[in-house]
């Protein structure tokens, strides 16, 4: 901190022989060590001879021997265990006082500025509060008393082991701290008394708040920024306020009258009539009082968002909660990330939501969290707690075991030691294929066993049946309707957009629509039935035509031509998925297959290996099953081919199906039509746009005229009112016949304006008039307006039987019976096994098969053979598939969940229109969908969309290669987890937990973590990924590659994470936090409903998802003895034991568990991470179209490239970039407890790393700067930006740049200059270890230097930097090296 001494090495030293001093001039920098080596120095000494001398006593050394002219510091040497010892202790003492000599001669102010360099100065000075101090004053009094604060605790931290040190010395040090602190941050401050009265204030005005926020309704929430509407809007706040305190009063009087009146009658006698009829008055004028205090608080509320600190809340809630540095660029700029990016943006709220909803991990405090109102689950995390469910199976079937085979339950650390002879798998394989076949158990544990799993598997069916993962028919058709009205709406925003541009774009956009529709008939008749040489011309010129009229520059802007793009595309897809949703409702009609529930839902994932190893006997099964069945039912490729719409058909076709009908021998549309139509109503007409000539049978279409036509029709259906006014008042005006039929066929469009919710049907109706008039002639003394009428009606009636016709498709499923011959049978075998092992993800949704009979598709069965049949050909570990499933279905389940059923395209289009409607281009627009779709792909577990690319593979190698060997020692990098949860929760609570630690039931809480799907790396061995990214986590093999390597690998790295300690340390980490954090949350909980929750409790419960509404049937659980409270204090929160109607209230906990947790024992999440380290660029099409490179047919506006070795930089940032939102971000918003000791403890914590990490010859060489400025970077509390900057500074060396240490923190690793090297270090740890071997182990031997290219290649090989290996592997490979010299 800013350390400052008295000036005087002798100041406070205790009487005794004092030592010479002797001056010498030192500089700045010197200064800078001195201050750092003051303060840290004393206990970095003290750990190192602890450790380096713990079993090092010489029983014949006396210490009170070899004091000469240290006597007065007999207390901090009388330990010493030997000679060697007692040199170290005294070194330490002449250090100490030769630093005090450097301070004492530079003075007050210099040691000021030197103390800036301090770095936990880092974290201190922004971080003295949340948000920008609001006056000199308070950030005088934030900042002096915050250093002042810190200062105390790193003086008790120094005290004790420097012995040169006074109690004395250390007061003057907090005091000037303080001072100096104060001298930064303002001039004045506010006395502690007031702040405290603030602070109370505060917390009793977010606790009210959050009550009353929960009761608004949504008419009084639209309310907001409208107090003209509102009961109380000619109220002044003062009036209200005064409303609110009076109101309590009032009715506390009344209710002391009607006790009076109770007691006016003694000796039991009933009252009398007048008295109760007083009482009951009285009453009633408290229930008017309570309604009205009601809305006082409710008005009072929404005054607080409007005017008050709350603003920024309703203003904009989901963004980050305002702080210096998550306003600041160097966090949203310097590390983009698509959450953040969004969040920070000035992008709509309804947008902002769609991107919490999707990832939101829970590590950031957002505006609306600060006011106590919650964002409630994403996708994110309502999948992450169903891990827990495959777990609880996988633990009762373990128990089952133990009580079966009477072995009882042996696990440790998630170690089956029941397993160790392979009885456990094959009882799982058993139970499993008991239950795939639907056999019963031989006894009760067996039945048990198998209900378990038919429980899960039931569980999954139902959940995806409900959000159409699995198709049935009612979701079907809710999912029809729904798309049909996003249909309608994309057509009249297309029809809004193109009526704002003029009659020339329009022609030439629907010009451009017919011209393509040509193309596309033609197209299908080439296919069909070929075409002649002059419409093989016609297909060309036509081509062209489209090729010609897409280059034109429109009349409109270009954001504007991206909309329509966008719209059209989006009108395209949604008409495919229309047809898809009917293919599959007209399948599951015709389908003659198994019926569903046929067997048993079970995932099934082909085991490749036994399929390959046994590739006969596989092929016997299959030949038979084609064999009794040598047919397939196949999708009619008519029915996929039908059109919807008369208009959809060509010139010639219409006169094929209905010439005859409507006496019509010709149709002609196009250019030649609008001229025909133009000279048989030179002064224009009604129809112009339309017009028979019955006596030539010729009818003539003018397309783009039908399209003016119906875009003034969309208009006047908006107000139809209107319309009919003016109609009216036209046909008054001038009552002639075209007055009259204008009216007349208007008030018919309008009248059957459901009829015409599309332009296709529009165009159809339009058409079928015109025909009609060719069928139906005018009667006997029926005038025009009743000939026409009739004309209408036949034309609509007509036109609902043909859409009836054409939209009723022929049976979708045919029979296709095949070749039964023994040697088409076998092709048939030969192609199925090829398909299924040439399958690169056998997870994917497409691959995915439920059992015989189920499938979201219905088409899409390739190989619907029961799973019974090919049991031994599946992979039949239940809880590996239980695994598998839920990693890649669960995010699927829940996004579909939480979106109604609708898919990622409808959310992408909300987020357009949302986005156009608030003035945003489309370049902007694209922007947002790209990180969306990128925070989805890594959600779902489909990042990379070639994960078997040579590029992939590779990058795959060299990362292994450098976490197999450069993180030997990475448990040690967890030791400052534990101060990571000193800032998550009460010191009390942690006091609480490790006195009670030894109490079943307290450590319970740790199994709650568990069932919530934390504390899962052992089992599904992933700890790694707390330190490095995986680009691909595929669950089962899926090609040679894995088969060989992959599987191989993944089982050496489970167990490499066990042997260098990550595992178990982290497993042991999240277990202390999740007994913690069940306390809090429920504690917590009770606060915010008994009203005494400070405004940081609020906060942090709705960051974790719970508002008032929840905390109180927490509250309530509490109560009712359902959560428990044990002796010590600390609630247990017994969630298995919860009622079944608070199913969801469970997950909301268990997600707030299992979030809490990973937000403290820190791996990235998709909210966390740069695209970039998911080896994806994007290169905006503003710049890749200039490059000739494509647009990406996903991402839109942007060229996509994805190559993992992108990715390769931040392969070990995983940790790092969670600590930036996590620990970094969370000290800037105040969402830290115990925030100074944390600080203190992560310092020392990660000296304690370092110092484990770290060999001994390494360690001999540190600078006192080494360990301060190592200790911080290992403490977390800078998140990425120390890997930065050493990264920065050793790339610097190496290049032969500027030292940016600038002499005072040194590098980790001695560094030449090196430009090979200093290319290299940016690029990560892959290609780091790649060139140490091929350089210096494979360069060296190839240039007859055998030793020492040995040497560096055994050092870089898997293992061999493991903690308790590294000094041994150092030792023989220099031994080695130095035999090779001779």
């Amino acid at each position: 901190m800013y350390e400052v001494n008295p000036y005087n090495p002798h100041f406070g030293i205790s009487a005794g022989k004092t030592r010479d001093i002797n001056f010498t001039k030192s500089s700045f920098s010197d200064l800078v060590k001195a201050q750092l080596n003051y303060q840290y120095a004393p206990l970095l000494n003290a750990i190192e001879n602890q450790v380096k001398y713990a079993d090092q006593e010489d029983p014949t050394y006396v210490a009170m021997d070899d004091m000469e002219g240290y006597e007065q510091y007999r207390s901090a040497l009388i330990d010493a265990k030997n000679a060697d010892h007692m040199a170290d202790l005294k070194r330490g003492i002449d250090e100490s006082i030769k630093r005090r000599e450097i301070m004492y001669e530079h003075g007050f102010l210099a040691n000021v500025a030197a103390g800036l360099f301090d770095p936990i100065n880092l974290v201190a000075l922004p971080f003295g509060g949340a948000g920008l101090a609001r006056s000199i004053g308070s950030s005088a009094l934030r900042v002096g008393a915050g250093v002042g604060t810190l200062q105390a605790g790193l003086e008790l931290a120094r005290l004790p082991f420097d012995p040169v040190g006074t109690w004395q010395e250390s007061a003057f040090n907090i005091g000037a701290a303080t001072v100096a602190g104060g001298i930064l941050g303002g001039a004045l401050g506010i006395p502690a008394a007031r702040r405290a009265k603030a602070l109370e204030a505060t917390s009793k005005e977010i606790n009210e708040f959050t009550e009353i926020i929960g009761e608004l309704t949504a008419d009084e929430a639209a309310s907001i920024g409208s107090r003209e509407t509102r009961q109380f809007s000619g109220v002044a706040d003062e009036a209200l306020d005064a409303r609110a305190k009076s109101i309590p009063n009032e009715i506390g009087l009344i209710q002391k009258e009607i006790d009076r009146l109770q007691r006016s009658v003694k000796d039991g006698k009933d009252l009398p009539k007048k008295v109760l009829n007083e009482i009951a008055g009285r009453k009633k004028g408290i229930e008017n009082l309570e309604t009205d205090l009601v809305n006082v608080r409710k008005e009072r509320s929404l005054r607080r968002i409007e005017d008050s600190r709350m603003e920024s809340a309703a203003r904009d809630p989901h963004r980050l909660a305002e702080s210096w540095f998550t306003d600041s660029w160097v966090f949203n700029k310097l590390t983009p990330r698509p959450l953040i990016d969004s969040l920070q943006s000035g992008i709509p709220t309804s947008v902002k939501k769609m991107f919490v909803d999707l990832a939101g991990d829970k590590g950031f405090l957002m505006a609306m969290n600060k006011v106590g109102l919650t964002s409630g689950d994403s996708t994110y995390a309502r999948a992450k707690i169903r891990e827990g469910e495959w777990v609880q199976v996988f633990d009762q079937l373990i128990d089952n075991f133990g009580k079966s085979s009477g072995r009882g339950t042996a696990v440790f650390m998630d170690h089956n030691f029941n397993n160790m002879d392979g009885s456990f798998s094959k009882y799982l394989e058993e139970i499993n294929r008991k239950y795939v076949n639907g056999i019963d158990g031989v006894d009760d544990l067996e039945r048990e066993s198998i209900k378990l799993m038919t429980n899960f598997w039931e569980k999954w069916e139902e959940r995806l049946t409900r959000t159409g993962l699995i198709g049935n028919r009612k979701f079907m058709e809710n999912m029809m309707m729904n798309k049909e009205f996003k249909l309608r709406q994309a057509f009249e925003k297309l029809d809004d957009i193109e009526a704002k541009e003029g009659v020339s774009f329009v022609e030439q956009r629907q010009k451009l629509r017919e011209l393509r529709r040509q193309r596309n008939n033609l197209k299908e008749e080439e296919s069909a039935r070929g075409l002649t040489n002059k419409q093989l011309r016609l297909l060309n010129d036509t081509e062209a035509e489209i090729e010609r009229l897409a280059k034109v520059p429109p009349t409109v802007t270009l954001n504007q031509r991206k909309a329509i793009d966008s719209l059209e595309l989006r009108i395209a897809r949604i008409e495919d998925e229309l047809t898809e949703l009917d293919l599959n409702l007209q399948s599951m009609r015709d389908d003659p297959t198994m019926p569903p529930n046929e067997e048993n839902m079970f995932s099934r994932y082909w085991n490749k290996q036994a399929i390959a190893d046994n590739r006969e006997s596989f092929g016997k099964i299959l030949f038979d099953w084609f064999k009794a069945n040598p047919f397939v039912w196949e999708a009619n490729p008519q029915a996929r081919s039908i059109k919807r719409n008369l208009f959809e058909l060509s010139d010639a076709e219409i006169l094929r199906k209905y010439g005859d009908e409507f006496n019509v021998r010709k149709v002609v549309s196009g250019d030649k039509a609008r001229e025909a139509i133009k000279n048989a109503h030179p002064k224009g007409a009604l129809g112009m746009h339309q017009y028979i000539d019955l006596e030539k049978g010729i009818i003539y279409i003018d397309r783009q005229g039908v399209y003016a036509k119906y875009r003034k029709f969309k208009q006047s259906v908006k107000d139809k009112q209107q319309t009919i006014a003016n109609m009216r008042k036209a046909a008054g005006d001038k009552p002639d016949l075209y007055n009259k039929a204008y009216f007349h066929h208007n008030m018919f469009m309008l009248n059957n304006s459901d009829s015409f919710r599309s332009f296709a049907d529009y165009q159809d109706f339009v058409l079928l008039h015109e025909l009609t008039h060719g069928k139906f002639k005018k009667r006997y003394k029926e005038d025009d307006i009743e000939y026409e009428m009739r004309v209408n009606d036949e034309a609509l009636s007509r036109m609902k039987e043909i859409h009836k016709e054409m939209r009723t498709p022929p049976a979708q499923w045919v029979r296709n019976d095949l070749d039964d011959s023994d040697e088409a049978i076998q092709a048939r075998v030969d192609a199925a096994i090829k398909n299924i092992l040439d399958e690169d993800d056998p997870t994917s949704e497409v691959a995915s098969f439920f059992g015989h009979g189920k499938s979201k598709h219905f088409r899409h069965r390739t190989l619907d053979i029961p799973n019974s049949l090919v049991y031994d050909y599946i992979v039949n570990d239940p809880i590996a598939v239980m695994k598998a499933y839920t990693a890649r279905v669960a995010p699927r389940y829940e996004f579909a969940n939480k979106h109604n059923g609708r898919s990622l395209d409808d959310i992408l289009d909300d987020i357009e229109d949302d986005m156009l409607a608030q003035g945003r281009t489309m370049d902007e627009v694209n922007e947002q969908r790209k990180n969306y779709i990128v925070l989805y792909d890594r959600i779902v577990g489909s990042t990379l969309r070639e994960p078997h690319s040579w590029d992939a593979r590779f990058a795959q190698v060299m990362r292994d290669a450098a976490q197999l060997n450069y993180l030997g020692s990475a448990g040690f990098s967890t030791l400052p987890d534990m101060a990571k949860i000193l800032m998550e929760h009460d010191g009390r609570t942690i006091v609480m937990l490790l006195k009670n630690i030894a109490d079943q039931r307290v450590r319970m809480g740790a199994e709650e973590g568990r069932i919530a799907g934390q504390m899962l790396e052992i089992l599904t061995g992933s700890s790694h990924m707390r330190l490095t990214e995986e680009l691909s986590n595929s669950p089962f093999s899926s090609n040679t590659f894995d088969r060989v390597y992959t599987q191989n690998v993944d089982w050496f790295k489970n167990q490499y994470y066990k042997a260098n300690l990550l595992a178990p340390f982290t497993r042991i980490f999240k277990q202390l936090d999740s007994m913690a954090r069940c306390h809090t949350l429920v504690d917590y909980a009770v606060k915010v409903r008994n009203k005494t929750a400070s405004p940081m409790e609020i906060a942090y419960l709705a960051r974790y998802g719970f508002d008032a509404k929840k905390a109180a049937k927490i509250k309530q659980l509490a109560d009712d003895g359902v959560i428990e409270q044990i002796d010590g204090g600390l609630y247990m929160p017994n969630t298995r034991n919860w009622p079944r109607e608070l199913e969801e209230l469970r997950d909301d906990f268990r997600s707030a568990l299992n979030s809490g947790i990973e937000n403290t024992i820190l791996m990235g999440t998709p909210a966390d991470k740069p695209v970039l380290v998911d080896g994806i660029f994007h290169i905006p099409m503003s710049i890749a179209g200039k490059l000739g490179l494509p647009e990406d047919s996903v991402v839109r506006g942007y060229h996509r490239i994805e190559s993992p070795l992108l990715g390769m930089p931040f392969q070990f940032m995983s940790y790092s970039f969670a600590a930036l939102n996590k620990i970094t971000a969370a000290y800037a918003t105040n969402q830290v407890k115990n925030r100074y000791t944390a600080l203190v403890a992560a310092m020392g914590l990660g000296a304690l790393s370092v110092y484990w990490k770290t060999p001994e010859f390494a360690r001999e060489k540190f600078t006192t700067a080494d360990w301060v400025s190592r200790s911080f970077d290992a403490s977390g509390l800078a998140a990425l930006y120390s890997d930065a900057f050493y990264t920065s500074m050793n790339t610097s060396l190496a290049l032969g740049g500027p030292d940016i240490g600038m002499g005072i923190i040194p590098p980790k690793f001695p560094q030449k200059r090196d430009t090979l090297e200093g290319i290299i270090e940016p690029l990560g740890t892959g290609p780091a270890i790649t060139h140490n071997f091929l350089r210096y182990g494979v360069g060296n031997f190839v240039q007859g230097e055998y030793g020492e290219g040995a040497k560096h290649m055994i050092r870089n090989l898997p293992a061999m930097r493991l903690w308790f290996l590294k000094e041994f592997m150092n030792e023989t490979t220099r031994d080695i090296a130095n035999m090779g010299r001779y």
